[in-house]
């Protein structure tokens, strides 16, 4: 039986204004989801003014053709929903969800073609900068958290702009109004709100022509110079991290969790690396890490493996909780060990490969799941990745990928943080 393959229904446009338009048409369907993807982020922040893109995003829909609540009840009104923004590290977006009528979407395609393109950034600016430093505080009410990431990401990161960041949000000193102006908001929304740095993604009863023809009589139409942010280049290589171990005694500031420890490693990856290799990596030390701490010395509930690609580089955190003070070394020899032997077992990697390529044959997902599988796929990659493309490439991974890989999770590549007693 054919493998469904709902990300190669996708076909694209581009408007003259270079607007570029990539849609799903599901026949019959009565609902049409619509997503905007500006291809500028928080890693495009001047140094100094880490919160920038975030900052911008909270004002379009300030400063639109109608109130916020309005727009509120117009979405919410005809049984749809509205996202007025969110920002990432390479990315901000936008998306609504109507009954795919056509005056219902003409209607919102104006609303939002107005706060993205046309908008004076002249209402709600300091009201939002109170707004977002409530934010920041709500994002970072662990202090402790607070101080463990800046110190990583100043370890492990500090070739990349992560060495800036523990969240798009910026900081409460690069917020403030002497750092970030009406005017250098206004400045960044003209420079990265352009049609040539934005994809609108769509999935639902409206075919790929009428939607390019409703976006042809909207704002969305609109000429405005400007160029598609360049995805960044993958490194190719990586320092190893300032220091190797930091302690935390966590009874200063979690008096409760006197028993309970936490061991973490994190790594940074070059971006060069094969994708489908560092996927098949990560489940591999999952299966293992699991077989031998849960499963066979009962040291805690779970272990966890997990890698964030930035493109030029990736987040690697390998770490288990629940821990006690005598496990805490043994979880650390046994990391050690398993990263270290991984690359021998071949049986484990065919098995986990197999897997991985099998579960696309699985595939069965709502036009929700779709459209939010294209929106992250457009808004990290600037492009969607079918089901197919993702299967051919872990299938073409081989032993000596995963070698690769495990040469920068080595021990003097990772930096371990151990939250204990």
């Amino acid at each position: 039986m054919k493998m469904w393959d709902p990300y190669a229904e996708f076909r694209t446009a581009i408007l003259p204004n270079g607007l570029t338009v990539r849609a799903a048409h599901w026949p019959g369907k009565p609902w049409q989801y619509v997503g905007f993807v500006v291809h500028s982020g928080a890693r495009h922040d001047p140094v100094g003014m880490e919160g920038l893109q975030h900052f911008v995003e909270h004002l379009p829909s300030m400063n639109g053709i109608m109130s916020y609540q309005e727009m509120r009840r117009f979405f919410s009104g005809h049984g749809g929903s509205a996202d007025f923004g969110t920002t990432g590290f390479p990315y901000t977006k936008y998306s609504f969800s109507l009954p795919a009528k056509n005056g219902m979407l003409k209607k919102a395609l104006g609303i939002f073609g107005h706060m993205l393109l046309l908008a004076q950034l002249r209402k709600g600016v300091e009201h939002e900068r109170r707004v977002i430093m409530s934010e920041y505080g709500r994002q970072h009410q662990d202090a402790m958290r607070l101080k463990v990431q800046l110190r990583q990401n100043d370890a492990v990161f500090g070739d990349t702009f992560f060495s800036r960041f523990v969240h798009p949000i910026g900081t409460p000193q690069s917020i403030a109004s002497w750092c970030i102006s009406r005017r250098d908001l206004q400045e960044c929304y003209d420079r990265s709100y352009v049609p040539a740095n934005m994809t609108v993604v769509a999935v639902g009863g409206m075919g790929l022509e009428e939607l390019v023809d409703l976006l042809s009589g909207s704002p969305f139409a609109v000429h405005k110079d400007g160029v598609r942010t360049k995805l960044a280049a993958p490194m190719t290589t990586v320092k190893p991290p300032r220091e190797r171990e930091y302690v935390v005694n966590m009874v200063e500031t979690i008096p409760e969790a006197q028993s309970s420890c936490i061991n973490e490693s994190i790594a940074c990856l070059p971006g060069s690396l094969n994708r489908s290799a560092v996927r098949i990596t990560m489940r591999m030390l999952d299966e293992e890490l699991a077989r031998v701490v849960r499963e066979t010395n009962g040291w805690a509930y779970s272990t966890g493996t997990n890698c964030e690609d930035y493109g030029d580089f990736a987040r690697c955190v390998i770490g288990a909780t629940g821990l006690n003070v005598d496990t805490l070394q043994k979880f650390s020899e046994v990391v050690d060990t398993t990263i270290a032997t991984l690359h021998g077992k071949r049986a484990l990697f065919e098995r986990v490969r197999r897997h991985m390529v099998d579960s696309y044959q699985m595939v069965d997902m709502s036009g929700d799941d779709v459209f939010e599988g294209a929106m992250d796929g457009v808004s990290h990659d600037q492009k969607i990745i079918t089901c197919g493309a993702e299967r051919r490439e872990l299938g073409r991974v081989r032993i000596d990928d995963i070698r690769e890989v495990l040469h920068w999770l080595r021990p003097e590549q990772r930096w371990m943080c151990i939250l204990r007693p």
